[in-house]
C-alpha cells in the first residue's frame, strides 16, 4: 500500500499562509494606551507569527533531497518494491520509528496522552517539576542517546522559561510542590 506524502515545499507554503493569517490576526490585538507598559499584548504573538513565517519559508525553499536521511537517496520504485516508502528503513534494513513504538497511531496517542498528562499535572506539581518531567519523558521516548544531556537541556530550558515568563514578563506560573520554597 502506497502512502501519500506532501512535499516540504507544499507544507512550507501552507504553513506560510497560516503564518500570514496569524500575523494579520495578531496585528488586530489592541495596544495599551499607557506608554509605561514595556511589553504590549501583541508583541509576543507577532514574534511567534514572524518566527513561524520565517521557518515556513525556509522549509519551502530548501532543496528537495535535504529531508532524506543519509543512505536513502534511492527511490522505492527503483527497487521494484512500490509498497515500501522511500527511506522507511535504515541501512540495516530495519524499519525506522520516531519513538519507542513501531505503530504510528500508538505514537500519536502516546504523544497526545503525554501532553494531556503534562497539562493535568501542571497545577498540582508546578511548572518547574512538571516541565522537567515532561521534557525528560519526551527525550526518553524519542530515544535520546545521552540522557544527561537531555536532563541538562530540560532543566536549562525550564529555568529559562520560568525566568523569562515568571520574572521578566510577570506571568504567574503554577508553583505546585515548590510553593513552600517561594518559587
Amino acid at each position: 500500500m502506497e502512502s501519500f506524502r506532501f512535499s516540504d515545499r507544499v507544507i512550507g507554503l501552507v504553513l506560510a499562509a497560516g503564518a500570514v493569517a496569524y500575523l494579520i490576526a495578531a496585528w488586530q490585538i489592541p495596544q495599551f494606551a499607557l506608554d509605561t507598559v514595556p511589553v504590549q499584548p501583541r508583541v509576543f504573538p507577532l514574534a511567534l507569527g514572524a518566527l513561524l513565517l520565517l521557518l515556513a519559508v525556509l522549509l519551502a525553499i530548501r532543496p528537495a533531497g535535504a529531508s532524506q536521511p543519509p543512505g536513502a537517496e534511492h527511490d522505492a520504485e527503483a527497487d521494484g518494491s512500490p509498497e515500501e516508502d522511500a527511506g522507511s528503513s535504515d541501512a540495516g534494513g530495519q524499519a525506522r520509528t520516531l519513538g519507542r513504538s513501531s505503530r504510528p497511531r500508538v505514537e500519536v496517542l502516546i504523544l497526545v496522552g503525554g501532553t494531556a498528562a503534562y497539562i493535568g499535572l501542571l497545577e498540582p506539581l508546578g511548572f518547574i517539576p512538571a516541565t522537567i518531567a515532561f521534557l525528560l519523558a519526551g527525550s526518553w521516548w524519542f530515544r535520546t542517546a545521552r540522557l544527561w544531556v537531555a536532563a541538562t537541556v530540560a532543566v536549562g530550558v525550564t529555568l529559562a522559561a520560568q525566568l523569562g515568563l515568571g520574572e521578566l514578563l510577570g506571568v504567574r506560573l503554577p508553583a505546585g510542590v515548590l510553593a513552600p520554597l517561594g518559587i
